[in-house]
Parts: structure tokens; sequence; C-alpha cells
């Protein structure tokens, strides 16, 4: 199968991911996103900070 053939394979599990990421993140604020995301990359949750306008 070639590369522009697996395209429509290659978005469909990208789309996956991001429900999966979505559904796993719909209840967090800031507060709780940034911490959950340093655990899993394992870098300190400062280096993720975003001022937050509004």
């Amino acid at each position: 199968m070639t590369k522009a053939l697996r395209v429509p394979d290659y978005l469909g599990h990208m789309l996956k991911a991001i429900e999966r990421i979505n559904r796993y993140t719909e209840d967090m604020d800031e507060g709780r996103f940034l911490p959950a995301l340093s655990s899993l990359r394992k870098i300190p949750a400062k280096h993720y900070a975003v001022p937050v306008t509004g």
C-alpha cells in the first residue's frame, strides 16, 4: 500500500488520539492540566507556563 493510500488511516488515528485527549482533559482547568502533562513528559510544569488572558 502506498503512503498516499494510507493517509486516511493516518488521519483516522490522529482523530482518535485527539478524541482521547479531549475526553481525558475535558474537565481539567489549567491548574490540573499542566501538572498532568508534566508527569506524563517528566518535565516540570513551570516549563509549560502560558500567560492566561481574558
